[in-house]
This record gives structure tokens, sequence and C-alpha cells, in this order.
């Protein structure tokens, strides 16, 4: 009884809440459109930043990726430096494998032709390993 009567002081008080019609498909489904788009671009929008920022590397302490060398679209050799000390590893799809503790750590942000210098280092001494 109690929602009837404010329902009719309502109406009374507002009387263009009367006039608005139920919405139609017509006009409901641009609406749901346009705030599916807005959506997908928020979305789009918070995953750039995000992997702009590296947030996703926020909680890993002492680990640090030097440089990277893809070697196939799923294989890739990659130097890691662990508080302080240097690794080679292969990655691949399915395992990611330790090649070599590194005895001269590769210099950190310079250009590409150093560390190909670098990389060239240690693949000989890799062969000679073996």
């Amino acid at each position: 009884m109690k929602r009837l009567l404010f329902a009719f002081c309502l109406f009374a008080i507002f009387p263009q809440a009367r006039a608005q019609a139920a919405p139609t498909i017509e006009t409901a489904i641009p609406t749901l459109l346009l705030s599916l788009l807005f959506v997908v671009f928020i979305i789009f929008v918070l995953a750039a930043v995000i992997k702009r920022s590296n947030l996703s590397t926020l909680g890993v302490k002492g680990l640090k990726v030097v440089t990277m060398l893809p070697l196939s679209t799923r294989e890739k050799l990659v130097v890691v430096d662990v508080n302080g000390k240097q690794v080679l590893l292969g990655v691949t799809q399915h395992n990611i494998n330790l090649i070599k503790e590194l005895d001269e750590p590769l210099p950190q942000n310079v250009g590409n032709a150093v560390l190909n210098q670098s990389f060239k280092k240690i693949f000989e001494q890799v062969k000679q390993r073996d």
C-alpha cells in the first residue's frame, strides 16, 4: 500500500515520468552497442597501460631480463640477471634450460651491436665447452 501511495505521489509531482514510454528494441540496441564498445575500449586501454608500466613484474625482486634473442617463433635465448649474477637460459614452448652461468656480466642498457658481440663471445665459449 505504501508503494502505491509513493508511486501516485511521484506521478503527481513529476508529470513527465508518466509521459516516458518503455524503451523499444530500436532504441535499446544502439545504446547496448555503444555501451559494449565503450567497455571493450576501456579493456584495451587498461591492457596497454599495464603493458607499458610493467605492472606485471612489480612483485619480482632480484630478477631482471638483460636481453633476449629470438631464435624462432617459439624459441629464444634470454640473459637474466639474478641478484647481480647473469645466466643464459634457453627458452622453448615447454622448457626453460640453463645453458651457462656467465663469467662476465653483459653490459646493461647498451645498443644491440655491443650485445651481439657479447652473445657471440658466449656462443664461442659454449662451443668450446662441448
